[in-house]
């Protein structure tokens, strides 16, 4: 089997906990269900055994890959229950996670992933990202162990590394953008799974909602329209171009 990513497996280890918590309660388990807020906004997880009762900005696509690989099985268009096997890998995580010093998600690598949304937002949306430079203002630790987290998350796909650099005090280091999963789930934006035409109208409808000024407002308006009707090819390769350093 396939090893799961980093977030699959935190996902994993929340469910076999508020699947123990259910039983704990009720002598039964739930089921869990998920649905998108709003119709566009971050998939919201349900279940009862969830502190809250839900937890937000889910993975639509890590939920399948547990079905996948028959951690959970699927019971309904949006619902599922966790198998038996699902509750045996949990302790096997555990116990990898602990010796291998994964990172904890909710306390290093959400927050880590949070700022350099913010920085990003910050900065107008750059397509070039935030560099590391900036994401390192007032970290306390080593630069090599930020280099370290900032790649596990670009291989978990919640980042994009937009240019290439070392960190070093001659020159700049490299810059890293959101990802579409990140999008969702920070920011409520339908990135997950779209395609190029859409991301670039939802980058404008957010600067525009971002903009004070009326006449940009107008203008950002009117671009997305543009946008609308373009071809998906035409939009993925500006996409391309801006990702690269285009003007």
């Amino acid at each position: 089997m396939e090893p799961l990513t980093h977030n699959q497996q935190e996902l994993l280890l929340r469910m076999v906990e508020a699947d123990r918590q259910s039983i704990a309660r009720r002598g039964e388990p739930d089921r869990f269900a998920w649905h998108r807020r709003g119709g566009m906004g971050p998939t919201v997880f349900m279940h009862a055994g969830l502190p809250g009762g839900q937890i937000e900005g889910v993975v639509v696509d890590d939920l399948e890959e547990l079905i996948r690989k028959g951690l959970l099985e699927q019971t309904g268009q949006r619902a599922a229950r966790l198998t038996d096997d699902g509750r045996r890998r949990a302790p096997e995580l555990q116990a990898s996670s602990a010796a291998a010093g994964t990172p904890d998600w909710n306390t290093v690598m959400e927050p880590l992933l949070r700022r350099v949304y913010e920085l990003w937002a910050e900065g107008g949306l750059h397509p070039l990202g935030v560099q590391i430079e900036a994401i390192a203002a007032g970290w306390d630790g080593e630069p090599s162990v930020l280099q370290r987290l900032l790649d596990l998350l670009s291989a978990e796909g919640w980042l994009e590394q937009r240019s290439a650099g070392m960190i070093s005090a001659g020159g700049p280091g490299p810059a890293y953008a959101p990802a579409g999963r990140a999008l969702e789930r920070l920011a409520g934006w339908p990135g997950a799974g779209m395609e190029a035409r859409e991301v670039l109208v939802a980058a404008l409808e957010a600067a525009e909602q971002e903009s004070t000024d009326p006449e940009e407002k107008s203008k950002l308006r009117q671009l997305a329209a543009s946008v609308r009707s373009i071809s998906e090819q035409t939009a993925a390769g500006v996409l391309s171009h801006l990702a690269t350093g285009g003007g």
